[in-house]
This record gives structure tokens, sequence and C-alpha cells, in this order.
């Protein structure tokens, strides 16, 4: 059985994960920072 506590986790969590790594991949497509940023 899963609770709604577990999912409102899960939810939060996965959502987190993916606006971090499109907010990376702004970056990476932004100006040259990339090398200094994600370098």
């Amino acid at each position: 059985m899963i609770y709604p506590d577990e999912a409102m986790l899960y939810a939060p969590v996965e959502w987190h994960d993916c606006s971090e790594g499109f907010e990376d991949i702004r970056y990476e497509k932004s100006t040259d920072g990339i090398g200094k940023n994600h370098h």
C-alpha cells in the first residue's frame, strides 16, 4: 500500500531533479560560462 505521504515525497524529489537538470542544460547552452561553471 502506498501512502499519500510517500507519493508526495517522491513527486517533489523527481520534480527537483528535473528542474536542476534543465537548469544545468540551460546554463550549458548559455554563454561560454559552461567552461567555468560546468568544467
